[in-house]
Parts: structure tokens; C-alpha cells; sequence
């Protein structure tokens, strides 16, 4: 498999800038650059809005977008799925069909739900995550609870879901976790996303003619991080009254947790943050392009 990734931001174009841009909905566009003017995809309405955008900048790419395969943040997949069983309208059929529309080399859309289609991918991995699963898919700004079983080798039921929004996404264990063990001790302390992104990674603050290492601080960070998630995600998984046998992280967040358990667990060496794009592509057949685009950055892939 082949995949990368790039920012959802988007930028409607105007005067001299707009003579390269992308045209969609009457005006020109610029996607995945971060600059001045840009807007982020922030809930599931702009997610709805600009999909067909990003499929189209896929296709100016040279990408074969004749067959899709998209997604969907869970929780909306799975009541726009049970919409579709009722023959109501729904977010599924209308993002399969607005693509479609908008694109015209687009011939076939299938969308799935983010998180439980990374099952998908675990599956071909590894035979130790049996029973029922709790999945926990941890990006920007959400992370999304499942608890879900296998009822055949290609298909999942999901037992369960919750997402928790602004809490304890990547963005907030840099914000709320990071800068605040940064801030016990140094004057300052910047707020800038981009740069504590790059302190956090590194281990270490620029200090002119020093740097200054922060590893303490980082690992401190991700420790009561962890033990707070992990504690807000058993209360609300207790209310269901759902057993589960193992246990799933996936998404950004799997670069940076990990925890104790006696149940199976699967956290991926790399690429965690893929999981959910490559459990797509194996749900469907050859010759698709995987687009799962998220509140932070847009995963692209193909076999």
C-alpha cells in the first residue's frame, strides 16, 4: 500500500492567486497548503461541504479517482446508516452521491466509518484481538470509542460508540497537557500549536545559544494524559454494560500512549495513524483510491 497525508485547509481564491486554483461551487481553491487566509475543516458540515473539494484536488494531482472509497467520523456513519435501513435520507448516500455528482471521472463512491474500519487492517496482522473489541481511534481533536466483534472475516458489528470532542485529541496533550508541565517550570511557555508540536517531537527547547531538554516534562505529560483518557473512557464505557476481550488504539494518538492490561491489545509500531485508511482498503476490492479525511489532516491511499 501507498499513502501519505496532508493538512485539511482550504483557501478560496481570489484576483491574481485564483488563476491556478481549483475550481468547485462557483469559485477557485487551494487545499492542503497552510498560509495566510486558510480555514480548517471543523465539524461534520464543512467535512460534507468540502469533500468533493478534496477529491477533486486528488484528481489535479493525477490521482485515478474513478472509484472511491471515503469516510466518515463514527457516531455519523453509524446514524446515518441506521437512516438508510429506515430508506430516510442520509449523510452516507448524500456524500456517495455528491461526489459522484461534482466529480464527473468519479463512478463509484463507497464510504466507511472511521476507527472500526482499522479493524480491517488488524485483522490481516494479527489473531490475538478476538471477541469483542474495544476500539479507540485518537486524532486531532476527537477521539472516537467502539466497541465492536467480528461476525465474519469482512464484516463488523459495532456494539457500541461514543466520541469525545475538544478533550483528548493530539491537540490537547500538546495545549492542555504539554504547555502546562512546560509552564511549571519555564517562563513564557509559547502557545503556538505548530511549535509545541515540534518541541514535544524533539524533546528539546531552543534557547538561543541552548537548547533545553524537556523529555521529563514530555513523558510526565503523556503519563497523567493517558491516565486521564483512560479513566474518562471507562466511565463511559461502563454505562453501556458491554464486556470487552481486547483492546485497539489507532490514529494519531497511538505514537505517543501506551498502558498495562492482561487483555490483547494492539497498538501499531508505525503508521498508526493510517490504520483506519488502510482497513479500508482492504474492505474493498482492487483499484480504489482511499480518501479519509479528518478535523486535521487528509489521508490519502491506494493498493
Amino acid at each position: 500500500m501507498k499513502f501519505y497525508k496532508f493538512p485539511t485547509a482550504v483557501k478560496k481564491l481570489v484576483g491574481v492567486e485564483a488563476v491556478n486554483g481549483i475550481d468547485f461551487n462557483g469559485f477557485k481553491w487551494k487545499v492542503g497548503e497552510i498560509s495566510q487566509g486558510v480555514e480548517f475543516i471543523y465539524d461534520i458540515d464543512d467535512l460534507m461541504t468540502y469533500y468533493p473539494l478534496f477529491v477533486k484536488h486528488l484528481q489535479e494531482q493525477g490521482e485515478d479517482i474513478s472509484k472511491m472509497v471515503v469516510s466518515l467520523p463514527l457516531e455519523t456513519f453509524l446514524e446515518s446508516f441506521e437512516l438508510k435501513k429506515a430508506g430516510q435520507e442520509n449523510l452516507i448516500d448524500k456524500l456517495s452521491s455528491d461526489i459522484i455528482s461534482k466529480i464527473e471521472d468519479c463512478k463509484q463512491c463507497i464510504v466507511l466509518p472511521q476507527g472500526s474500519s482499522a479493524l480491517y487492517k488488524i485483522k490481516k496482522e494479527t489473531d490475538d484481538i478476538t471477541g469483542n473489541i474495544l476500539v479507540i481511534d485518537g486524532g486531532f481533536n476527537t477521539v472516537n470509542i467502539a466497541i465492536a466483534n467480528f461476525t465474519s472475516a469482512s464484516n463488523i458489528n459495532i456494539l457500541f460508540s461514543h466520541t469525545i470532542f475538544d478533550e483528548f485529541g493530539v491537540r490537547d496533550l500538546l495545549e492542555k497537557f504539554f504547555r502546562k508541565e512546560l509552564a511549571l517550570k519555564y517562563n513564557n511557555v509559547t502557545s503556538n500549536l505548530q511549535v509545541l508540536n515540534s518541541t514535544f517531537n524533539q524533546g528539546k527547547i531552543d534557547s538561543g545559544f541552548n537548547t533545553i531538554d524537556v523529555t521529563n516534562e514530555k513523558k510526565r505529560a503523556i503519563k497523567i494524559f493517558t491516565e486521564s483518557l483512560i479513566d474518562r473512557i471507562q466511565k463511559i464505557v461502563s454505562k453501556a454494560k458491554i464486556q470487552y476481550d481486547s483492546i485497539v488504539v489507532v490514529g494519531g494518538l497511538s505514537y505517543y500512549i501506551d498502558f498495562d492490561t492482561n487483555k490483547s491489545k494492539f497498538i501499531p509500531q508505525k503508521d498508526g495513524e493510517f490504520y483506519t485508511l488502510m482497513g479500508m482498503l482492504e474492505k474493498v476490492s482492487d483499484g480504489f483510491l482511499a480518501l479519509d479525511l479528518g478535523f486535521g489532516d487528509a489521508k490519502v491511499g491506494k493498493k
